[in-house]
């Protein structure tokens, strides 16, 4: 059992002192969703964002590489008749190109050992003039923030990727998109939101 299914039961409760962080992310959010729009979620946890995003759109494919997470978020996501959930690798997406008109990917790419091949599958299935919304920790300098890290990683949670802001900016530069939209969020940890468009440059 992988540690994400450890804690899917009780990932809610050591997050419930963030949860107004959550609503202002989704609130941001909120612009680039549309209420034709068929959407990916990856990374979903229990369901924690996808409760946001779900009013907003036509059809959320919710996912997430752990069973344990997928299966609190079906039960906490029960009132919603337009999602569909699903085990997804984010590194290597089952779906077929250009399927989704937006794309949800929440604090996934620092906990998974190739992002780079997570944005490069994220961009595959994306329409050509659709939208990827990241949401991503950041980590900097002060106590709090170390405190976190080391606790996490003292539990278990292994971080492969330790972007600060300048960092985290330009390796999605470098994956093949345009930032169009960015706005940080402060909580336990900080916290960036990043609205990216397809760069045809950069990914020819």
């Amino acid at each position: 059992m992988s540690y994400w299914d450890k804690v899917s039961k009780y990932y809610n409760f050591f997050i419930r002192k963030d949860y107004s962080v959550y609503q202002e992310i989704a609130k941001e959010m909120a612009e680039f969703l549309e209420a034709g729009q068929d959407i990916l979620e990856i990374g979903s946890g229990p369901g924690s964002l996808s409760r946001f995003i779900a009013p907003h759109c036509a059809q959320l494919t919710v996912t997430d590489y752990s069973q344990g997470m997928l299966n609190e978020a079906i039960k906490n996501l029960d009132s919603f008749d337009n999602l569909s959930f699903k085990r997804e690798d984010a590194s290597n997406l089952s779906f077929p190109d250009e399927s989704f008109d937006c794309i949800v990917i929440s604090n996934v790419l620092h906990i998974i050992p190739n992002p780079e091949l997570a944005l490069q599958e994220a961009s595959r299935v994306l329409k050509g003039d659709g939208k990827v919304l990241i949401i991503n920790f950041l980590r900097n300098k002060n106590f709090k923030s170390k405190a976190i890290y080391k606790m996490l990683n003292l539990s278990g949670c292994k971080t492969y990727s330790k972007w600060d802001y300048p960092a985290f900016i330009d390796f999605v530069k470098r994956s093949g998109f345009s930032i169009a939209h960015e706005k940080l969020f402060t909580g336990s940890l900080d916290t960036l939101l990043l609205g990216l468009e397809k760069n045809p440059e950069a990914q020819a």
